[in-house]
Parts: C-alpha cells; sequence; structure tokens
C-alpha cells in the first residue's frame, strides 16, 4: 500500500503568484510534505484500489521536468482532473456527478485512529462547502473531485494530528507556504513509491 499514490493530485501544483511557483532548488535535501504527515495508512483500501484502476485505465501525460512557466498546462490539468473523477466514480464517492459528502465520510469514518478521523471529517466539512467556486469549468471533468481532494490534503496537513507529524524546521515551512499559497497542492506520498 505505501506506494499507493493518493489520487493523480500527486502531480499538480495550481497555485497563483510566482512566489507560490515551486523551483527547482525547492525540496532538494529538505523534508518532503510525506515526511511531514504520515497518511499512507490511512488511504482505505477501496480508495487505493480505484486509484490503481484509473491509473490503468487513464494514464497521465508525462511530467514536465521543470514546472511550466505560468503554471500547470491545460492538457495536464484536463488529466487530473478527469483521473481524479475516476478515482471517485470508482471508490462510490460521487452522487449524481458530484462528490457525495455522506459517502466520503463513511468510507474515511473507518480509518481506525480517533485523531486522523477528527482531522478528516473537519477537512471534509470545511472543504465540502467551498470546493465547488475552485472548479475549472472549462474542463472535461468537472465533479469537483480534484478540487475537493486538493482541498481536503491541505486541510488535512496543516492539522495533522501530532502523533503522525514530524516537528521538523522544514515541515513547519511548508505549513507556512501553504497559508501564503492556498492553492498550494500537498503531496501526502512520494510519488516515486519509495
Amino acid at each position: 500500500m505505501q506506494q499507493i499514490l493518493f489520487s493523480v493530485v500527486l502531480m499538480v501544483v495550481a497555485v497563483a503568484g510566482d512566489e507560490c511557483m515551486p523551483k527547482p532548488e525547492d525540496g532538494k535535501g529538505k523534508m518532503k510534505p510525506w515526511q511531514c504527515c504520515d497518511l499512507k495508512k490511512f488511504i482505505p483500501e477501496k480508495f487505493a484500489a480505484s486509484f490503481m484502476a484509473c491509473k490503468e485505465k487513464n494514464p497521465l501525460p508525462p511530467m514536465p521536468s521543470s514546472p511550466p512557466a505560468g503554471g500547470p498546462n491545460k492538457e495536464m490539468m484536463k488529466a487530473i482532473a478527469c483521473a481524479g473523477e475516476c478515482v471517485f466514480k470508482e471508490a462510490g464517492l460521487l452522487k449524481d456527478g458530484k462528490p457525495s459528502k455522506e459517502a466520503i465520510g463513511k468510507l474515511f469514518s473507518s480509518v481506525g485512529d480517533k485523531d486522523m478521523e477528527k482531522v478528516l471529517n473537519n477537512a471534509l466539512d470545511k472543504c465540502f462547502d467551498k470546493y465547488a467556486a475552485d472548479v475549472d469549468t472549462t474542463l472535461e471533468c468537472k465533479s469537483g473531485a480534484m478540487e475537493l481532494e486538493r482541498c481536503m490534503l491541505r486541510e488535512i496537513f496543516s492539522n495533522c494530528p501530532k502523533d503522525h507529524w514530524t516537528d521538523k524546521p522544514d515541515c513547519e515551512d511548508i505549513k507556512a507556504k501553504l497559508t501564503k499559497c492556498p492553492k498550494m497542492h500537498v503531496l501526502p506520498m512520494n510519488p516515486t513509491g519509495e
């Protein structure tokens, strides 16, 4: 399960402003988000299996070697939005083409950790009412799955339970950058699966 990527949102940084765009030197020799808040064991098997099924059905285009000028390109955003929608659909988390708060809450209520469950529920409550405003209606896949997941990951990371948090300056720096760059995406797991 450690090699399962938490949906395809691992691959995008959709941010506003140059100071929020990643730079090639960012991350070299520093803690990574997935080293700061350990989320691997809280990904339900059903969600992980849905991710794997969608990864096979909808492979993503190759990632650019450096962040694109002006943010992610339309092709990549479309692929990521559709992959996220596929994962939610496969996992039974969509109702009438939109994320189902009830289904998401039910799936993630089985994590087996009271502190993490509270953080997950708070993230769902906070993000559910506002994710729709971030949906790019020009994309083919506009369920909002990607936007909801992105918001929830930021909230979970920012409020990671102490027992799952690595208290290091690099991790605090990432939290501070999330506050400054509210559209920044958090990678909850190592994209290489290591």
